[in-house]
């Protein structure tokens, strides 16, 4: 398993045009090097961020940030590079909007449990007023004469109305549940108004935007909704929308790690920001989320960094099932709740039908935590049995399991969430039937050798990982070196070296690469390996050759008539070069 190591930062994209209402003019164009306006590194400093996930800028170019897992807001001052709490001991922030009477509405959860969304008023860094709802939200977006607000239900794929005062709900979107039709929503992440009340969505689950004019029954597409991917009329889960005056939509389009502009009347976009690979780079973008601009142009958005194969390992259950996703985030919480007492590590023994007894919760969830790294990595298109004998497509058919009809889904019922875990975990460790219990300390097939892997993780490639649990489907799981370090010399008697890889390698900077020659970086976009890939072309002797729909090195596994097109154009490619640099 791989997740990178955690940085959180605001990103100012500059703009480049020579219109007069910068940037809102088709001859716009972007800066392709970004600069780090706050954060960098996790933190809870004032220069620091933990999960930027909404932001919003004022009519004077002040920066607020939702800093989610700081449960605070802060203000970012024009040309700062470190801000003030403005509001603090929130639960979770995801979203604020500041009013022309510098008024603060901040979308969080009501109590550190998450059971009920609430937005708060704030003024001059007080809490005036608690506006509790019984949902949890979002995203939330004012009209233009600040008469009502929108707020985004990712869970329930809705989007509400409230008057200012809170009062006066009423469901805009959500009335027929969650769905991919053009009167429904599924995990609406982000929302934008434009001047005469037409709201712009960003529809993650079914990665498109969408419109909805006033007194609408149905939404139009703007773009996406046309698959998961990553051509320029394609989205990839987009968690940021915003709306110019003449009608020109921006789109924070988080897995593609890019920002998309797309003309009004037009389904394809360009890319503005991004889309190399994911990275901290001056020039890469990392998981994209919301996006503002200052009265200047520039183009400023949240970039999380955190967990990138986290994300990757739920990266392809989303395209099955968001649902899936869903019921695996929530299972962590109800093996914790079941596994609290002696007889519930027993009851979880028996529903997991283990071989031995459970010693922790913590034992049952690094099992679980592997075999999720692994399903995604062998997500191939053809029956397999390395690891283990899997199906085609291993992670559809564990996502079918989990979100079967025939269990029945109880809300809030811990084992019936576990159940279905169970029925996805045999798709990986007894699709055959035949195993009667599960082993814990194994992964798979017994003969597979893999324990000198953990050595070398230990020794030669340390590999940073962490979890947040909102924009994976893990528990939140911050990366702790020493942890690791002392880990390491628990079972090995060895410490790590933190900065070997970078001295061997030489880490993110890809220009290093440059005294290098004749080698091709292949990249499959399921492999959650592809987060710390080479995934740009550095020199025409370095091409990165991308595998859409391939998982872990499915380039390099023997060919078979299920193989996609991308695979056997990435052969060719290699053949041919390899053929150029020996002859």
């Amino acid at each position: 398993m791989w997740r990178i190591q955690s940085f959180f930062f605001i990103l100012s994209i500059l703009v480049r045009t020579t219109c007069s209402k910068s940037p809102y003019c088709p001859s716009a164009t972007w800066s392709q090097v970004g600069r780090t306006v706050i954060g960098g590194i996790q933190g809870n400093a004032t220069n620091q961020l933990h999960y930027p996930v909404g932001i919003f800028i004022d009519s004077n170019d002040c920066l607020f940030i939702a800093d989610s897992r700081n449960d605070r807001v802060i203000k970012v001052e024009k040309g700062a590079s470190i801000g003030t709490v403005v509001a603090g001991k929130l639960h979770t922030p995801t979203d604020v909007s500041v009013d022309t009477h510098d008024n603060l509405y901040i979308v969080d959860l009501s109590t550190s449990g998450g059971s009920q969304g609430r937005v708060t008023h704030w003024i001059n860094g007080s809490l005036t007023d608690t506006l509790y709802f019984a949902e949890q939200f979002d995203a939330i977006v004012f009209d233009t004469k600040e008469e009502y607000f929108y707020v985004t239900q990712r869970d329930k794929g809705g989007l509400i109305r409230y008057k200012k005062d809170g009062t006066g709900e009423h469901t805009i979107i959500g009335n027929f549940g969650e769905g991919s039709a053009l009167f429904q929503l599924d995990r609406p992440w982000d929302a934008a108004i434009d001047d005469s009340g037409v709201l712009y969505i960003a529809d993650s689950g079914n990665n498109r935007v969408i419109k909805w004019s006033v007194n609408a029954t149905q939404g139009i597409l703007i773009s996406g909704g046309n698959n998961y991917g990553n051509r320029t009329d394609q989205l990839a889960a987009p968690r940021g929308v915003f709306v110019d005056y003449l009608g020109t939509v921006y789109v924070a389009d988080t897995y593609n790690d890019r920002i998309i502009r797309i003309p009004a009347g037009s389904k394809t976009g360009t890319i503005i920001a991004g889309g190399h690979r994911r990275g901290n780079g001056s020039h890469e973008l990392s998981h994209p989320y919301g996006l503002a601009f200052d009265s200047a142009g520039n183009l400023v958005l949240g970039v999380c960094g955190c967990g990138c194969d986290s994300s990757l390992h739920s990266h392809p259950h989303p395209q099955e099932s968001a649902q899936c996703v869903d019921i695996v985030r929530s299972s962590w919480g109800a093996i914790n709740r079941i596994g609290s007492t002696a007889s519930g590590l027993q009851r979880l023994g028996n529903l997991f039908k283990l071989c031995n007894p459970l010693k922790s919760v913590d034992e049952l969830k690094n099992w679980l935590l592997d075999m999720y790294g692994n399903i995604a990595m062998v997500d191939y298109p053809y029956p397999t049995s390395f690891l283990a004998d899997l199906p085609a497509f291993p992670a559809r058919v564990f996502c079918s399991n989990v979100t079967s009809a025939i269990l029945r889904l109880r809300k809030n019922d811990d084992e019936d969430v576990v159940r279905r875990i169970i029925k996805g975990t045999n798709v990986f460790f007894n699709y055959t039937g035949q195993t009667e219990c599960f082993d814990t300390g194994s992964q798979g097939s017994p003969s597979l050798g893999d324990l000198g892997w953990s050595y070398q993780s230990c020794t030669e490639f340390v590999m940073p990982m962490c979890s947040d649990g909102v924009n994976d489907m893990f528990e939140n799981q911050p990366w702790d070196f020493q942890a690791f370090s002392d880990a390491c010399y628990d079972q090995w008697k060895v410490r790590p070296r933190f900065e070997w890889p970078y001295i061997e390698y030489g880490g993110k900077n890809l220009t290093d690469l440059r005294f290098f020659s004749n080698i091709a970086f292949t990249n499959g976009n399921l492999d959650p390996w592809s987060s710390g890939g080479v995934r740009t072309t550095v020199a025409p002797s370095l091409p990165a050759i991308p595998v859409i729909g391939g998982a872990h090195h499915l380039d390099l596994r023997a060919a078979n008539k299920a193989d996609p097109p991308s695979v056997l154009q990435a052969r060719q490619q290699i053949v041919a070069l390899i053929e150029k640099w020996i002859s």
